[in-house]
């Protein structure tokens, strides 16, 4: 609240400052807009285009929600999600971003999970795309499909630790019922597709070419460039190594502040805070960095890193029981810790 406070007494100055700088610097801002232009038609939507179609086409087939109803238990025992819930995880496993958000809010706001489950999914949901991270890392940066195939392994795998864990925690039982599941017909799901997918890809050009001119500005280093528009921090690295294995998890992991603002837009209309989303992702980048470097430098280090994983899922999630217990004895009910 505090932090909100400070940014709305100074957002006049902050707006005059930007405005200033773009009237001072105009050749240079158009120059890196074009540049940001440029990275969308060699990079993103080659990339990301027609698996945003195969992941709309997948999503007005129900799939998700048939899928969702077939591995309810699982999600419920595992991860505390509801069917529905656990569809729009499986949705963002294999989507980009933001498409897993957009799914968690539009569920929220349908009614189909409670506030403190769409939360979580804003977290689990919004994951970088296959598509986009074996396009844009096997193809372009590192040249090599394997280290990025690595990465997507612990992208995924962080992501279901995250889900382990965040579920372990203290809350609400998930919703019981799971929608009906109702595809549409192939033909009209697969125009629908397309033009899902044309809206999905442009809206994401536009955040990359918006945050492309601040990017310019910054010194020429991947992470810090990164940190602002994932698509420019990657685009920076020269090629694999460790380090830049290393930190192009984290930045996989974090998404970008070009990720949140597109995130912020869905939370802010189903009456989200974005602010949880922020902590868990930047804590998703921390431990996808530290198993990608102990991955290619020393990967015996993944056992152990394994184990304290386990080991603090596990902790976290006895302790959410034993709280879950307390509040049920205080109403008088029985008490099983098994």
């Amino acid at each position: 609240m505090r932090f909100r406070r400070l940014l709305t007494k100074w957002e006049p100055l902050l707006f005059l400052l930007g405005a200033g700088l773009l009237l001072a610097f105009p050749r240079e801002t158009s120059a890196c807009a074009l540049e940001g232009v440029k990275l969308c038609l060699r990079s993103v939507i080659p990339s990301l285009f027609p698996f945003f179609v195969l992941t709309a086409l997948f999503r007005e087939r129900a799939m998700p929600l048939r899928l969702g109803k077939f591995l309810a238990p699982v999600f419920r025992r595992c991860f505390r999600l509801s069917g529905a819930g656990g569809s729009v995880l499986l949705l963002g496993l294999v989507s980009g971003y933001p498409v897993g958000a957009a799914a968690a809010s539009a569920l929220y706001r349908s009614g189909g999970c409670g506030k403190e489950e769409a939360q979580r999914l804003l977290i689990l949901a919004n994951n970088c795309g296959p598509a986009f991270l074996l396009g844009i890392l096997g193809g372009r940066v590192f040249g090599r499909t394997g280290p990025a195939f690595l990465l997507l392994a612990i992208h995924i795998a962080v992501t279901l630790w995250l889900a382990v864990l965040l579920g372990a925690l203290p809350g609400p039982p998930p919703e019981e019922e799971i929608p009906e599941a109702s595809p549409a017909p192939l033909s009209s799901a697969f125009s629908s597709a397309v033009l899902q997918a044309g809206s999905s890809v442009l809206i994401v050009c536009a955040y990359v070419v918006l945050f492309s001119v601040p990017v310019r500005f910054l010194p020429e280093l991947p992470l810090l460039r990164g940190l602002v528009e994932l698509t420019a921090g990657l685009s920076a690295m020269n090629g694999f190594s460790p380090e830049n294995a290393a930190a192009a998890a984290f930045l996989l992991g974090w998404g970008g502040l070009s990720v949140c603002a597109q995130v912020q837009r869905h939370a802010g209309e189903a009456g989200l805070s974005a602010a949880p989303y922020l902590a868990g992702r930047f804590l998703h980048g921390l431990v996808s960095a530290l198993a990608a470097w102990c991955c290619f430098t020393r990967p015996l280090l993944l056992i152990p890193l394994g184990l304290a994983a386990a080991t603090a899922a596990i902790l976290v999630k006895r302790g959410g029981k034993r709280q879950q217990t307390g509040v049920y004895c205080h109403r008088g009910e029985s008490c099983d810790l098994s």
